[in-house]
C-alpha cells in the first residue's frame, strides 16, 4: 500500500484541455489548407480577427491562455522527468531497491 501514495500524489493534467488544443490546431490547420486550395494563397489570420470586431481581442487572449497551458505543460512534463531520471528508487519500506548481478 505504500506505493499506493507516490502514485496518488501525481498531479494530473486534464485530457479535455489537451483534446482541446489538438482540436483548436487542427482546425486552424484545415481551415488555411482549405483557404489556400481555393484561393492560391493563405489568408491574413490577423485581418480576419480585426473584422470581428471587439470581440477578437477576447479570441487571442483564449489563444494565449492555450499557448501558455502548452508551455508549462511540456516545462512540467520535463522537470517531472529530470526529477524521476535523477532519484534513486524507493521500495514500500522506505529501503533503496539494488539490484544483484
Amino acid at each position: 500500500m505504500g506505493n499506493n501514495n507516490t502514485q496518488q500524489n501525481k498531479k494530473q493534467i486534464s485530457p479535455i484541455l489537451g483534446a482541446i488544443l489538438a482540436i483548436w490546431f487542427v482546425a486552424n490547420l484545415t481551415s488555411q489548407l482549405v483557404y489556400i486550395s481555393i484561393h492560391g494563397s493563405p489568408y491574413d489570420g490577423l485581418a480576419m480577427l480585426m473584422s470581428l470586431g471587439p470581440i477578437y481581442m477576447a479570441i487571442l487572449i483564449a489563444e494565449a491562455i492555450l499557448w501558455l497551458w502548452v508551455l508549462f505543460y511540456v516545462v512540467y512534463k520535463a522537470y517531472n522527468h529530470i526529477l524521476s531520471s535523477d532519484s534513486p528508487e524507493i521500495n514500500g519500506t522506505g529501503q533503496m531497491a539494488t539490484k544483484s548481478t
